[in-house]
């Protein structure tokens, strides 16, 4: 066999392994989720086994739930303090503003929000 053939021979192998892995790879994948799934329906069919597992995915959306609340609670009051900072420095540009501009303060003033 000559050095080319080799070579095309070994090209044509490593084609054949990419399809057979192109083939293989979602055939076992969907053997693995057809095998979850029976184990899941054999867990079900249990009543005392369905109750545990069933306890088991109402607490894992619990600590899910919570999660997210953390996460909203943490954020809210980032976003709040980054607020009030900005506040803090529009404040302090009117006031500067203000005591530049002489007369027109008092007309700036009335019109400036409130912050608790």
């Amino acid at each position: 066999m000559e050095l080319s053939q080799t070579a095309e021979h070994g090209q044509q192998a490593v084609r054949r392994g990419t399809l057979e892995r192109a083939v293989l790879v979602p055939v076992g994948a969907a053997l693995t989720i057809a095998e979850e799934l029976l184990g899941l329906a054999a867990t079900l069919a249990d009543a005392e086994k369905a109750g545990r597992e069933l306890l088991h995915f109402e607490e894992r959306g619990a600590r899910a739930r919570a999660h997210v609340e953390r996460l909203t609670h943490h954020h809210r009051n980032r976003l709040a303090d980054q607020l009030d900072v900005r506040i803090a420095q529009a404040r302090t540009q009117v006031d500067d503003l203000a005591s530049k501009s002489g007369g027109i303060a008092s007309k700036i003033r009335p019109h400036m929000p409130t912050h608790p």
